[in-house]
C-alpha cells in the first residue's frame, strides 16, 4: 500500500468501527497509522479499534497518546 495515499480515510475507518467490521477497521486503522503515524486523531481512532477488540491495554497507550497532544475526544474517552 502507498502511504501517501491511504486506501481508507478517517471517516471512512469510523463507520467500519460503528458498524462492528472490526478486522476491516483494524485493516484500516493500521493502513492510516502508517499514512499518518504523528496524527493524534488517527491514535486515538486506532485506539478505539483495539478497545472494541478486546485490546485495552494497547488502546490504552493510542488513546493516552492522542490525549497527551491534546485531543479533546480522546482525553473525554479515557
Amino acid at each position: 500500500r502507498d502511504p501517501v495515499h491511504p486506501v481508507f480515510s478517517i471517516d471512512q475507518t469510523h463507520e467500519l468501527l460503528s458498524d462492528w467490521q472490526l478486522e476491516s477497521a483494524l485493516e484500516a486503522g493500521e493502513a492510516l497509522l502508517a499514512a499518518d503515524p504523528e496524527n493524534p486523531e488517527v491514535w486515538y481512532l486506532a485506539g478505539r479499534i483495539q478497545h472494541a477488540r478486546g485490546e485495552h491495554l494497547a488502546a490504552l497507550a493510542l488513546v493516552r497518546a492522542a490525549a497527551d497532544a491534546g485531543l479533546a475526544e480522546a482525553a473525554q474517552f479515557l
